[in-house]
């Protein structure tokens, strides 16, 4: 079933003006319904203030930087994966036949 957008503003404009409160807040009533409200709103709150964090941290810069594969293959995650199971080895020379070849 499809609603106009039409009769969804008339609806909403209906119930604007029959609003009776400046506080929605005090205006419940219903103890269970104004704590369920609350945890709504304090999870929305926290919501903001994390985005408001966000928004103020300075944008990083794309720094132009010269081609190096040696590093972009050190940094790479297999590579630094490789290393850490060398590290972790009882028997580093056993990866390549030095202990030379892995970096601490």
């Amino acid at each position: 079933m499809e609603v106009p957008q039409s009769d969804v503003i008339n609806a909403l404009e209906d119930q604007l003006e029959t609003m009776q409160y400046d506080n929605f807040k005090n205006s419940i009533e219903d103890h269970d319904y104004h704590t369920a409200c609350s945890k709504v709103w304090s999870v929305m709150y926290r919501y903001q203030q994390d985005m408001t964090a966000l928004q103020e941290q300075p944008r990083m810069t794309q720094v132009a930087t010269k081609y190096d594969p040696l590093t972009q293959y050190l940094d790479s995650p297999a590579e630094r994966a490789r290393q850490r199971r060398i590290a972790s080895s009882p028997f580093p020379d056993d990866f390549g036949g030095c202990s030379d070849n892995y970096r601490k």
